[in-house]
């Protein structure tokens, strides 16, 4: 079990690595990542093979965390080193969390959290691969499947 201080110096540790990515990040690697967002937005369906697709990916680890209440899989999705993979949480870099798509009718954050994904499982620029090594991303790209798949907050 972690510490509360160790908890807060990685959390801190996390915020710093996070705000030195921001500032390193070439505004081509912003392009790159907006330019693998889809001009429609995904349907549940459509959600799930994107990830399936993306865990081919040495850099990406997906799992099932839970259902909703009709049975929908609730996914985290991170993004990370391949070196990081199974070390145990106390040696991993600090994670920056992500929760989007809260209100099935908000599509924005799932489709931005999936061009994010879809960026770091692909690319090979060195920056981009360093921001990996420096920190994890984990997400959850739709907290509310069935507002999605009913079209409802």
């Amino acid at each position: 079990m972690v510490s509360m201080n160790a908890a807060i110096g990685r959390l801190r540790a996390g915020l710093l690595v996070g705000l030195l990515a921001a500032s390193c990040a070439r505004a081509d690697i912003v392009r790159d990542i907006v330019s693998l967002a889809p001009s429609r937005p995904h349907s549940y369906e459509q959600y799930i093979s994107a990830l399936r697709e993306l865990s081919n990916s040495d850099r990406m680890h997906i799992e099932t965390i839970g259902r909703s209440v009709e049975g929908r899989q609730l996914v985290l999705a991170m993004a990370q080193s391949p070196a990081h993979a199974g070390l145990p949480t106390e040696q991993r870099p600090p994670c920056i969390l992500i929760i989007a798509r809260q209100h099935g009718t908000e599509s924005a954050g799932t489709e931005a959290v999936l061009a994010l994904l879809r960026y770091f499982a692909t690319t090979s620029d060195p920056a981009s691969l360093e921001i990996l090594n420096q920190m994890t991303l984990a997400t959850v790209p739709m907290a509310n499947p069935d507002g999605v798949a009913r079209s409802r907050r």
